[in-house]
């Protein structure tokens, strides 16, 4: 009986892709990308490392978009499968690391936080975004944001075409976009208990990913 290796693949290397490559060369039947990095927390009142009481592996949603960066290039470069992993929260994640070309995804922080009820949730919500697609299996959409799709740093216009805009019928008031705010670019009503956007926004995009409703867009200018 032969059973499947994969090599899982530190992040901490100049270039993820060539080793991944050397592993196929090698005979590894599969890559995980990715392990979790080195890295170290101290306890204050201590004054020790945290963990080990030394170095130790690190992650959490932060870890996504440097599993997704990396991924979307071992795609077309390797013939066997990815099992992406690193920085799964929501289902949408899950999404994210099939689009750029994994076969698998893990979420072992998730099931360690929430147990494995977790699994059923990042299902359902796969599950409907295949049925809102059209996709009748994760073949129709993996490795969908590869290659052409993604633009190479010079291509990249640095042209601000996006401004912010908030729904008053679902901004509730709570400031947390004016707090964060660097530009000064978002007033607030203070008889309406309503945030606006005012001629000073810059476009960068921030507000709506800390707005606690999602009242806030991003929209041509």
């Amino acid at each position: 009986m032969k059973i499947p290796v994969f090599t899982k693949i530190t992040p901490q290397i100049e270039n993820p892709v060539v080793t991944a490559a050397i592993m196929q060369k090698c005979g590894s039947d599969g890559v995980c990308a990715f392990s979790r990095c080195l890295g170290m927390d101290i306890d204050i009142d201590t004054q020790l490392p945290v963990l080990h009481g030394g170095y130790g592996g690190h992650g959490g949603p932060w870890a996504i978009h440097y599993a997704l960066r990396w991924i979307s290039e071992m795609y077309s470069k390797i013939n066997i499968p990815i099992s992406g992993c690193g920085g799964v929260v929501e289902w949408q994640d899950v999404v994210k690391l099939i689009l750029a070309g994994s076969t698998t995804v893990q979420a072992s922080f998730l099931i360690y936080t929430y147990g494995y009820s977790v699994i059923e949730k990042l299902n359902k919500g796969l599950l409907g975004y295949m049925d809102k697609k059209g996709y009748d299996s994760i073949e129709d959409f993996k490795g969908i944001v590869t290659g052409g799709r993604i633009k190479g740093l010079k291509d990249v216009s640095r042209e601000k075409t996006l401004i912010a805009a908030i729904d008053p019928e679902t901004c509730i008031g709570c400031r947390r976009c004016t707090d964060i705010c660097i530009y000064e670019g978002i007033g607030f009503d203070g008889e309406k208990k309503k945030a606006y956007i005012n001629k000073f926004c810059d476009g960068c995009g921030l507000c709506p990913y800390f707005c606690p409703v999602h009242a806030i867009s991003m929209v041509k200018r």
